[in-house]
C-alpha cells in the first residue's frame, strides 16, 4: 500500500498529462481552467508539508521493533497519511461545509498522530532528547489548518 501511495504522490507520469493550456483548449475555456486550478491540492503548502510529515513518520516507524509493526507503527503511519489525504479531498468540495468537514478530519488526524507520538515516546519506542521534532511539525500544521479553516 505504501508503494502505491509513493507512486501516486511523489512520481508523476509524463504520459497522458496535459498542460493547463491543453485543458483550456479542449474543455471549453476559462471556467474549466479555473475549476482545475481550484482543485490543485499539490500547490497548497499545507498539503506539501503534511506529505513531508507522512514520510518522516514512515521513516520513524521503520525503526520500531517488528512486534509493533501492526500496532502503534501502523496507527502512526495511517494517521499521518490521513492528514494529507483529507486536505486533498477538501479541494474537491464545492461547498464551504464540505470543505470544512475535511479540514476538521485532517486536524483530528493531526491530534491523533500527536497523541500516538507521545505514547511512542513514553513507551521508549521513540528516542529523541527533549521534545519530539515531529510534534513541533504537527503543532505548526494545526496552526496552519486553523488559519485555512478561518479563511
Amino acid at each position: 500500500m505504501y508503494c502505491l501511495f509513493l507512486y501516486l504522490v511523489f512520481w508523476e507520469r509524463e504520459e497522458g498529462r496535459r498542460t493547463e493550456d491543453e485543458v483550456e483548449r479542449s474543455e471549453g475555456g476559462r471556467a474549466k481552467k479555473d475549476s482545475m486550478l481550484k482543485h490543485n491540492f499539490r500547490q497548497l503548502k499545507i498539503w506539501v508539508d503534511s506529505v513531508k510529515l507522512a514520510r518522516q513518520v514512515y521513516v520513524l516507524t521503520q525503526t520500531f521493533p517488528n512486534e509493533h509493526k501492526f500496532g502503534l507503527s501502523s496507527q502512526l503511519y495511517w494517521s499521518a497519511v490521513s492528514i494529507s489525504s483529507n486536505i486533498a479531498e477538501r479541494t474537491a468540495r464545492n461547498s464551504q461545509k464540505g470543505s470544512s468537514h475535511f479540514l476538521k478530519i485532517s486536524l483530528d488526524s493531526a491530534f491523533e498522530l500527536e497523541t500516538q507520538l507521545i505514547i511512542g515516546h513514553d513507551c521508549l519506542l521513540i528516542n529523541t532528547p527533549g521534545s519530539n521534532p515531529l510534534i513541533e511539525v504537527i503543532q505548526a500544521y494545526t496552526e496552519a489548518n486553523r488559519k485555512l479553516s478561518n479563511s
